[in-house]
């Protein structure tokens, strides 16, 4: 590897914790799928980078980083495993293992960012009760963090690549045979890890059904993904209209048209423009100052300052007020969440024009909004759509094909851009009353319950071909030598793979999610003595 390719590397692992433009990013930079396509561009083996990406994805498909909590680093653990595949040689599934440590340790320097952030909250709030300028507000917010995390992001990932991946490539050939077979095992194993978490928090129980249906279904008739995705989606509509979901639907539909606007007695003075603004500004920067102490704090202010100045012309004091005001605490899910930042601007310039709205009455709607909009968010889009089109995309991805890692980025940046242009002015539309109906309506109920059924059972028939777990013990039979597998497969196949899913499912639904670490653990644990025993492959 060069000191040109291990720069642009930590480069790429820079763009993703920077997290400027939060769809965008993620999208690009944030998943080994999509993110392994640039790797491959940088290091001249495509084709390799992609199935690289493609056989890490599966381990991280149930991850969400719920309350800002990174438990491990999916970019990390994508990045280094594939340039020690393209660069040195190593072995895909010892790279695999090797994802783990990798994805654990780099975590801690999003904890470390987040502990400096609250430099950038103090600066803040000397610049606002200084003369409140916007430029400095800015600067501070977005070129600051921006610097703080080349040194501590961007530099460590580049020393890594370009003098320790050799080391760690050659003391990866000196393993014996039979603890390769003990990492490969590993390897076969743990994306049953991202399979679990993702069935632990997709959905009601009683949907479990449709997962061991499309499970096997795939194994017993080895569908391809379109017809999987139009069997799963007739199911659901089925299931819906069997248990009355329209009429959900047409109540709940009724019920938000009697919604009216909060605002609508009181002259405007943002504009349309003024609010699609904000929204991109939310987008762009919400997460870059990011802090355990304001979190998303920082990013409001920065999507409502050139709003609240207009609001407040000619009124410095009252500006002050609003600005150290939306530096308060925040934290929620960007998309879904963007309506609860419409419903505080709206309010805010209802304030600004004279109605009795107290600054605690504002910051009490967006602490009492922001968390059911991000469970909201969290369960839609990066618990059941975000697995749902990356599965369906992943075994072209393992192929090679190019269009297939685009794609999943495509489709990312357009449907959370989409939810968010909606909710965003939709909130500041219609206000806090709207809010609360929406969100106590049959509307969002009855949706869940279509995209349960439709994850669920495409859970069921990707995870089929994703996790590949075999029994390779060999032993006599009338016919010649023979494996437990194909004894087996000969009754019901696929059991040792939906085995080890279902243990993690199991075990994260009587330890809880907060457990996941430990769960790791046993597997790799396991998968390791049973695979250097050679029980299984």
């Amino acid at each position: 590897m060069t000191l040109i390719q291990a720069i642009l590397l930590g480069g790429c692992y820079w763009a993703w914790v920077n997290e400027i433009g939060s769809s965008v990013n993620h999208a690009i930079f944030g998943l080994p799928a999509t993110a392994c396509l640039w790797y491959g561009l940088i290091l001249g083996d495509v084709p390799t980078a992609l199935y690289c990406g493609a056989t890490i994805m599966p381990l991280y498909l149930g991850y969400v980083a719920a309350g800002g909590i990174v438990p491990t680093d999916r970019t990390a653990a994508g990045l280094i495993p594939t340039a020690a595949v393209i660069c040195y040689g190593m072995d895909i599934n010892v790279a695999l293992a090797l994802a783990i440590p990798v994805g654990i340790l780099f975590s801690q320097l999003h904890t470390l960012r987040r502990i400096i952030g609250s430099w950038y909250i103090r600066r803040a709030e000397k610049i606002i009760q200084k003369d409140c300028d916007g430029k400095k507000l800015y600067l501070n917010g977005i070129l600051l963090p921006s610097l703080v995390k080349i040194v501590i992001c961007w530099l460590p990932m580049t020393l890594i690549c370009y003098f320790a991946l050799q080391s760690v490539s050659e003391l990866m050939d000196q393993i014996p045979e039979w603890l390769n077979g003990g990492l490969s095992a590993v390897g076969c194993v743990l994306p049953s890890l991202g399979m679990g978490l993702l069935l632990n928090s997709m959905g009601d129980k009683k949907f479990l059904p449709f997962f061991f249906t499309g499970f096997f279904l795939v194994q017993y008739m080895a569908i391809d993904n379109i017809a999987l995705l139009l069997i799963a989606l007739f199911l659901a509509w089925f299931y819906m209209t069997v248990t009355k979901g329209r009429q959900n639907v047409s109540a709940a539909k009724e019920e938000t048209e009697d919604v009216s606007p909060t605002t609508e007695k009181i002259t405007p003075i943002l504009t349309k423009r003024d609010i699609i603004g904000a929204y991109w500004r939310w987008m762009a920067f919400n997460e870059v100052p990011s802090s355990y102490e304001r979190h998303m704090g920082y990013g409001i202010l920065m999507s409502f300052y050139p709003c609240l100045k207009k609001l407040y012309k000619g009124r410095p004091e009252e500006l002050k007020e609003a600005c150290m005001r939306h530096l308060s605490y925040f934290n929620t899910e960007q998309f879904w969440g963007a309506g609860v930042p419409g419903i505080a601007l709206a309010l805010e310039e209802q304030k600004a024009l004279g109605a009795p709205i107290t600054g605690e009455m504002i910051e009490s709607v967006k602490a009492g909004l922001m968390g059911p909009f991000a469970g909201l968010g969290d369960s839609i889009n990066w618990v059941t759509l975000r697995p749902m089109w990356l599965m369906f995309f992943l075994p072209y991805i393992a192929e090679g094909h190019v269009w297939a890692a685009v794609a999943p980025m495509v489709i990312e940046i357009a449907v959370t851009n989409i939810e968010g242009l909606t909710l965003f002015p939709m909130g500041y539309r219609l206000g806090i009353d709207a809010a609360n109906k929406l969100l106590s309506s049959g509307l969002f109920n009855t949706f869940f319950k279509f995209v349960g059924v439709l994850g669920m059972f495409m859970v069921g028939g990707l995870s089929a071909g994703l996790v590949k777990v075999s029994i390779p013990i060999s032993y006599v039979a009338q016919g010649g030598e023979q494996t437990v597998q194909t004894l087996l497969d000969s009754i019901i196949p696929g059991l040792p793979a939906l085995a080890v899913i279902m243990f993690v499912y199991i075990f994260l639904e009587k330890k809880g999610k907060k457990r996941v670490n430990l769960c790791t653990l046993w597997l790799v644990l396991g998968a390791l003595v049973l695979g250097c025993l050679g029980i299984i492959a």
